[in-house]
């Protein structure tokens, strides 16, 4: 929910490298009706366009496009903000809508996730394309492993972990990296690092799903935790008895309509509501006994002046913004500190 930081220079250099090079040389083959092998899986081909049938010049235009759009844009590293405005001004003709179906499945094999989150590189041979392992140098999983050493938890949700590892047995283990803008209506920037948020897979798959979201608030462009605030309601004598708690989610002053639209889009209120009820009512109750008494009283038994210490270990985070993205439920957390003047 706090805004993301930006993604290192050397991975963004280092992923330009490997596709920017055999993408621009598939886009130029298709628009030159050439014939073009596209591998399904890596050292697999699969053509596309048959000698004997010239590709469709609307098609032609389409890839076209992309092609101005990769060269102009960047579109590999092109920035969140960049991202957004080539969504907001994507239009295609009538005729051109005629075929995006044909046109967006031949862009999804050239700009293909699936093998991006394997660790496989795209190469040229004898004019056709191939998929080849990077051996662990660079792919999805090597994207998430990144990101997820600053962004613990969702930033959507804030709840469930973001992570990325290998068993003993060296097989990947990974959260979701969630195409913001969803490659099934903008196939040319599936593989647009800026285009990739770590997600958990509940929200990547059950509340957001293939939804357009040039609407909605972006945790690369703005700060969402700034514009909105988690707010209780108890409705009990005694709701950690009864577990009695409904969540609202208030607009600060100020708050733009992406991010109504964010907590709209992810039913915040809802999740909150039904499935972090309880950590709302023990958060509340924690800061009920976190005086500055009991701060003083736990700096002493720990044998701390560190502030941040003794909030870590009672609350589970140090009272910061800066700490949401790496605490579960931290943004609540902060909200709840400012309502009870702590």
């Amino acid at each position: 929910m706090k805004r993301l930081e930006p993604i290192p220079d050397q991975y963004l250099k280092g992923h330009k490298q490997l596709y920017y090079d055999p993408i621009l040389n598939a886009l130029e083959l298709l628009i030159n009706g050439e014939c073009l092998g596209l591998p399904s899986r890596p050292q697999c081909a699969l053509s596309l366009f048959s000698e004997q049938i010239p590709a469709d010049p609307d098609i032609v235009s389409i890839f076209r496009k992309v092609k101005n759009l990769f060269i102009r844009q960047n579109l590999l590293t092109a920035s969140a903000d960049t991202l957004y405005h080539i969504v907001d001004n994507w239009r295609l003709s009538r005729r051109e809508q005629r075929v995006k179906k044909k046109a967006y499945k031949i862009l999804l094999d050239i700009f293909d996730y699936s093998n991006f989150r394997e660790g496989n590189a795209l190469v040229i041979r004898d004019r056709k394309l191939y998929w080849e392992t990077t051996r662990g140098v660079w792919g999805g999983f090597e994207l998430l492993k990144h990101l997820s050493q600053t962004i613990k938890y969702c930033p959507y949700c804030n709840a469930d972990t973001v992570y990325a590892f290998e068993k003993g047995n060296k097989t990947k283990v990974a959260s979701a990296l969630d195409h913001f803008y969803p490659k099934s209506k903008y196939p040319f920037l599936a593989l647009s690092l800026y285009n990739l948020v770590p997600v958990c897979s509940r929200c990547n798959t059950q509340m957001k799903g293939s939804a357009d979201m040039k609407d909605v608030a972006n945790p690369y462009i703005e700060d969402i935790h700034r514009n909105i605030v988690f707010f209780p309601v108890i409705s009990s004598t005694f709701p950690l008895l009864d577990g009695s708690c409904r969540i609202v989610v208030l607009s600060r002053k100020g708050c733009t309509p992406k991010a109504i639209e964010f907590v709209r889009r992810f039913e915040l209120e809802c999740l909150y509501s039904s499935a972090f009820a309880g950590d709302a009512l023990l958060c509340m109750e924690r800061l009920r006994r976190f005086t500055p008494k009991f701060k003083q009283y736990l700096a002493a038994v720990i044998g701390t002046n560190d502030p941040r210490l003794v909030e870590s270990l009672f609350l589970g985070m140090p009272l910061n913004e800066n700490e949401i993205n790496k605490t579960r439920l931290g943004k609540m957390t902060l909200d709840f500190v400012e309502q009870f003047h702590l």
